[in-house]
């Protein structure tokens, strides 16, 4: 796991910093590659983050290693993320799997629609919850990448 962890996260996140990257900016990247990618839609972190990048002048390559990262929580805070959306949002028919099993046989296209809705309620409970993850991830990072950088300091341009 060590060897994994060293070969395919710190190398990379090293080779941020030694083109001259600052842990500051490359945690702020972190950060909002991390939050985009818990967004509880499968279509949409790449192409957000993205956008994101663009626009606020992020390292794309940073903010999309973050958002790759980001995957499995995206898997796992799903279902939390539909039940705080349902609870703080409580119309509607709340998305349970016996609705969705009997009702995606004989109406596809209303299992469609409780899915939608209850997507949209639990994007709405990521947009309340994502800046505090995105500050406890951009703090906790930066001590990690200053660490990083001082190990393994910035080369000389050419």
């Amino acid at each position: 796991m060590k060897a994994f962890f060293a070969k395919k996260i710190r190398q990379p996140i090293t080779e941020l910093l030694r083109q001259g990257l600052t842990p500051e900016k490359l945690a702020c990247a972190m950060a909002l590659g991390l939050t985009i990618g818990m967004l509880p839609c499968p279509w949409g972190p790449t192409i957000l983050c993205a956008i994101a990048a663009h626009l606020l002048r992020i390292n794309h390559v940073a903010i999309q290693v973050a958002n790759y990262l980001a995957w499995p929580f995206q898997i796992a805070l799903i279902i939390p993320f539909f039940w705080i959306g349902q609870k703080l949002f409580p119309f509607g028919e709340p998305l349970l799997l016996a609705n969705l099993s009997f009702s995606s046989l004989q109406q596809p296209l209303d299992s469609l629609g409780l899915f939608l809705v209850a997507d949209v309620k639990a994007v709405f409970a990521w947009l309340l919850l994502s800046p505090l993850l995105y500050l406890f991830v951009y703090f906790l990072a930066i001590p990690i990448f200053t660490r990083l950088m001082k190990k393994h300091p910035a080369t000389a341009s050419t």
